[in-house]
């Protein structure tokens, strides 16, 4: 009963979420070969709060074959968010994949706190979104 809400999302879609509704995003096992590509990031920068963190892994031929490295540079670029750590770590030691760990930290969107961001200091909210079964699930803590 950790779950808040339990949705059916397809994370190549803009997703049914508000502008700036959660302070961390943690996405494991969704960026791989066949599934989301690396366009997903821009909506999860939309639906994350200023100052909010993004962590999410790639698998290695997911990395190797698609834009990552322009999109998180790009994003960089163009001040929404730090790279705070990336790295090449293992992710199915049984099977020999490696995957891309990052770490992202969003930054001010805007420099006005609104009383709803300084509601969610107090009250966390986080999305997970994984790749279950072949389902692209969202789940809201």
């Amino acid at each position: 009963n950790i779950y808040k809400s339990l949705n059916l999302c397809d994370l190549t879609q803009k997703l049914n979420f508000k502008d700036n509704s959660f302070d961390a995003i943690v996405c494991a096992g969704t960026f791989t070969c066949g599934h989301v590509g690396p366009e997903a990031l821009y909506e999860m920068v939309r639906i994350a709060k200023s100052k909010g963190f993004i962590c999410f892994t790639v698998r290695k031929q997911e990395w190797e074959l698609s834009p990552y490295e322009k999109i998180i540079k790009d994003l960089e670029n163009s001040n929404l968010w730090k790279k705070i750590e990336h790295h090449a770590s293992n992710y199915n030691t049984k099977e020999g994949i490696n995957c891309q760990l990052c770490l992202i930290k969003l930054l001010n969107k805007n420099n006005n706190l609104s009383g709803s961001q300084l509601v969610s200091l107090l009250y966390p909210s986080f999305l997970v979104l994984s790749n279950i079964g072949g389902l692209k699930r969202c789940k809201t803590l």
